[in-house]
C-alpha cells in the first residue's frame, strides 16, 4: 500500500517465528521471537530475556527476532505488536524480522495495518 509522507500509519501483529540457535546466554538452542522481540526457547519451560546483537540484526538498537517496519525506502524502526507512528516520507509499506540470518527461521507474524491519510 502507498503512503504519503504526514500519514498515521498503525501496526498490530501476532504469531512468532523460530530463529536460528543461539548459544549467548542461559536461554541456548532455537529461540522462539514474538513481535516484540520476547523470547523462549521452545522446548524449554518459561521466557527468556530480549536478545540484542548488532552483528545478527537488521536493526541493532531493537530486540533479534523483532517485528520492523519500513515506508519507502526510510530506515526500519520497531514494529513490535502494536504501534502508530506518522511516516515521514512516502512509499510503501515493509516489514522485516530483525535477523541478519533469515534463512534459518520459521513461522510467521500476523500483521495488520491501517493508514489514515494527513488532514
Amino acid at each position: 500500500m502507498a503512503v504519503s509522507a504526514g500519514s498515521t500509519v498503525s501496526v498490530r501483529a501476532g504469531g512468532s517465528v523460530v530463529g536460528g540457535y543461539f548459544a549467548v546466554d542461559s536461554c541456548t538452542g532455537q529461540n522462539e521471537f514474538a513481535p516484540s522481540g520476547a523470547r523462549s526457547v521452545t522446548g524449554g519451560a518459561g521466557s527468556c530475556p530480549p536478545l540484542y546483537d548488532a552483528t545478527e540484526a537488521v536493526l541493532p538498537g531493537a530486540p533479534i527476532g523483532a517485528l520492523l517496519v519500513r515506508v519507502g525506502t526510510g530506515g526500519w524502526s520497531l514494529a513490535g505488536g502494536s504501534r502508530s507512528f506518522t511516516a515521514a516520507s512516502g512509499g510503501t509499506v515493509a516489514f522485516t524480522v530483525n535477523d541478519l540470518k533469515r534463512s534459518d527461521n520459521s513461522g510467521e507474524f500476523s500483521v495488520t495495518y491501517s493508514v489514515t491519510a494527513p488532514a
